[in-house]
C-alpha cells in the first residue's frame, strides 16, 4: 500500500464515515444557471474558470444546503461543513496556481459578498461566509482535520482496531 500524504490521510482513515462523507455531497457539476451572484464577482477570480466554478457550486450549495445537509440533525454543523468544504476546495486550487494573498482575499471577499446576498434575499438560508484576512488556508486545514477527528474520533478508533496497517499509518499521522 503507498504512503498517504498528509492531504489523503483524512480519506484513508475516514472515507466510510457517515460524518466524513457530508463533504461528498457538496461536490457538484450542476452549476450551469448557478452564477446569479458569482458572475457580479468573476473579475476577483482572476480568469480562473476553476475558482470561478468553485463560486457557482458554493451559491448553489448555499441555496440548497437543508437538503443537502439533511441526513446531519444540527443546522449549526451545515455552516461549518460548508466553510470547511469550501477552504479545502479553494486551498487545493490554489496550490496548483500558486497564487498570492492578496488574490485569496479577493476569493474570500466575493464569497462573504455571495453569501450575504443570499442571506438577504432568503429567510431560508442563515450561513454566512466568515472571512478574515488573517487566517491562512493553511490554518483552515489545520481547523478542518482537527474538526473531522474530534468529530470522527469513535470511528477513527474502530477502524484503526480492525486493521493493523492503519493502525500504523495512523500512529505516525498522529505524531
Amino acid at each position: 500500500m503507498e504512503e498517504p500524504t498528509e492531504d489523503n490521510y483524512s480519506d484513508l482513515f475516514l472515507k466510510d464515515s457517515v460524518k466524513y462523507g457530508l463533504y461528498k455531497k457538496f461536490t457538484r457539476k450542476d452549476i450551469d444557471n448557478a452564477d446569479t451572484y458569482c458572475n457580479m464577482h468573476e473579475d476577483r477570480f482572476f480568469g480562473n474558470r476553476d475558482i470561478y466554478n468553485l463560486c457557482k457550486i458554493f451559491e448553489k450549495n448555499l441555496t440548497q444546503l437543508s437538503t443537502i445537509m439533511q441526513e446531519e440533525p444540527d443546522r449549526k454543523q451545515h455552516c461549518r461543513y460548508l466553510r470547511f468544504w469550501i477552504n479545502d476546495e479553494i486551498r487545493k486550487k490554489l496550490i496548483s496556481l500558486g497564487k498570492s494573498k492578496h488574490n485569496i482575499n479577493s476569493i474570500f471577499i466575493a464569497l462573504f459578498s455571495v453569501s450575504s446576498m443570499l442571506v438577504g434575499g432568503s429567510s431560508e438560508i442563515q450561513c454566512i461566509y466568515n472571512y478574515d484576512k488573517d487566517i491562512t488556508m493553511n490554518m483552515w486545514k489545520e481547523w478542518k482535520d482537527l474538526y473531522d477527528y474530534i468529530i470522527n474520533e469513535d470511528e477513527i478508533k474502530r477502524k484503526i482496531n480492525s486493521n493493523e496497517q492503519l493502525c500504523e499509518k495512523y500512529s505516525k499521522y498522529h505524531t
